[in-house]
């Protein structure tokens, strides 16, 4: 990856934004009716601070990319990690390519269900070291973790930041035109997974291929100079002197031939927050996969809110009748355990406790003394250091939006000016303000909060309702796969020293076709509530 080229992309995001606070007006939006104010220009020392600013407030998903590295790096010093990426990687040998279809399934299904991208992202080491392993490339790592889940998102059918915040805004059913969404994710996995085999090859097979050419080559040429053998080792003998001072030319020369083979080497060999650690004793892997199940489920199920999405309260009521435990008076459970989130309401902070409850239970199984787990976890978070950088920096158009003075924002007033073209209810305005809302948005709950009353309000018809928030969903979705203020996307790509370049190159003809099954899939709809 080239050095720097993500904070290019992100500096190019806020220079758009930048300029644009020069030209357009802010406005606001209050019971549908939209209200212009005066420009608010980004001035030269919010060119500093704005950063800043936004590594500060939203430093809190940083902190989990952080510990997430820590995790990581205490299971690679149990030495049981390296056999589980190993032992995965053998039981694939020859159907490399159906691991990849089962990474995409797990990253799809898991993100439109449950909606917790950045939970989800616990699951990224593991599964793209295997697939490095196996000797695909970063760029198919990253398109069979990272951009499965980002389709699982874009597809998503019950995951609650969501659509269960669109089914809270408007009023909709849990269930609300759950066929066509079932149908859509369906079909978008079922391309994506095409495409990705279609373009995906085992370098570590080139490498091989390319070795034995060189071999036979090698071969070849011993052959017709063999007769000269002797001449020339006279002749070396001789300029032995002045071959030492050409040492470090032939060095450079010979590292020039075999660019492409340290390009693919690099790409199969350096897997982050994985080495290869032999262990004289025979450890059982076992315990580490049944903490990291627990843990990983417990993640799901506590930051999934069962109440508005399923009308499910039995965690809430366990968790009042557990914290109501009185041992003569005394609220024993309560002030033992202190102020946690009941599940379903579990934030980052509940998120962070996990991991690094996992991870020092985890050394403690494996009989690794504390200064080994605190050296590991923080040699683990070293590692995942710029990925933590990139992913708070990721929100800084966002964050510049939510610190408006006034309340307005210049996306309210391009929104405002693409709903009226039309009159009443249009499909391809929609389409576009969601797209654009994911500009500014890069957290759909964000954009469904700053539009939804506006929307109600305007079209007061709510059968369209399950139609506006699929076009939310989807178009918003489709912007998270490509813009580089996309937290997940962007940290996936630091993550696996993937350039935006790079990505961009990879990503634009699934991306067309994406586009398309949505452009179909919207167009259904349409005709069904019409």
């Amino acid at each position: 990856m080239k050095k720097y080229s993500l904070l290019k992309a992100l500096g190019i995001c806020f220079f758009v934004l930048i300029v644009l606070s020069f030209i357009l007006p802010t406005g606001t939006f209050s019971s549908g009716t939209f209200t212009k104010a005066t420009t608010e220009p980004i001035g030269f020392f919010e060119w500093f601070s704005a950063p800043m600013n936004t590594i500060i407030n939203y430093g809190m998903y940083g902190i989990i990319f952080l510990l997430i590295g820590g995790l990581y790096g205490v299971l690679n010093r149990t030495g049981v990690y390296t056999k589980v990426v190993d032992n995965v990687k053998k039981k694939y040998e020859g159907k490399e390519k159906k691991f990849l279809t089962i990474s995409i399934l797990v990253f799809a299904v898991l993100a439109s269900l449950t909606g917790l991208n950045i939970a989800l992202f616990i699951l990224v080491p593991f599964m793209a070291a295997v697939i490095l392993k196996m000797g695909f490339s970063k760029v198919t790592a990253m398109l069979s973790t990272v951009g499965a889940l980002l389709v699982g998102m874009l597809g998503s059918t019950y995951g609650f930041n969501v659509c269960g915040y669109i089914n809270y805004y408007f009023s909709l059913d849990v269930n609300n035109a759950i066929l066509i969404k079932v149908a859509f994710l369906a079909i978008l996995v079922i391309f994506y997974n095409y495409m990705i085999r279609k373009s995906a090859k085992v370098e570590v097979v080139a490498v091989k291929a390319e070795t034995k050419a060189s071999e036979v080559t090698t071969k070849k040429v011993t052959k017709e100079t063999k007769k000269t053998a002797k001449a020339e080792t006279k002749k070396s003998t001789k300029t032995t002197k002045k071959a030492a001072t050409k040492k470090t030319t032939t060095k450079k020369k010979s590292s020039k031939k075999n660019t492409m083979n340290e390009a693919v080497k690099d790409d199969v060999l350096v897997v982050p927050l994985y080495k290869e650690v032999e262990t004289k004793k025979k450890k059982s892997a076992v315990p580490m996969i049944v903490i990291m199940a627990i843990m990983f489920v417990l993640v799901l199920v506590g930051m999934y809110n069962w109440r508005y999405a399923f009308n499910i309260d039995i965690f809430e009521k366990s968790y009042e009748s557990m914290m109501g435990v009185e041992v003569n008076g005394y609220a024993l459970i309560q002030n033992v355990l202190g102020y946690v989130n009941p599940i379903g309401y579990f934030t980052v902070s509940e998120l962070a406790t996990i991991l690094i409850l996992a991870a020092f239970l985890i050394g403690w199984i494996y009989n690794l003394k504390f200064k080994e787990i605190l050296d590991a976890f923080i040699e683990g978070m070293k590692e995942m250091l710029p990925t933590a950088f990139y992913a708070a920096l990721a929100n800084i158009v966002m964050a510049v939006i939510a610190s408006s003075s006034t309340g307005g924002n210049i996306f309210f007033t391009m929104s405002d000016w693409l709903l009226n073209l039309t009159k009443g209810f249009n499909a391809v305005t929609t389409s576009v303000v969601s797209a654009l809302g994911g500009l500014f948005y890069n957290d759909m709950p964000y954009l469904v909060n700053s539009l939804a009353d506006t929307m109600v309000s305007k079209y007061t018809n709510s059968a369209l309702y399950p139609l506006i928030g699929f076009i939310f969903q989807s178009m918003h979705g489709l912007v998270m796969m490509i813009v580089p203020t996309s937290m997940i996307l962007i940290a996936g790509l630091s993550y696996l020293k993937v350039s935006y370049k790079e990505w961009f190159k990879n990503i634009w003809k699934i991306l067309l076709g994406l586009l398309v099954i949505t452009i179909i899939a919207i167009t259904v709809l349409f005709l069904i509530v019409k």
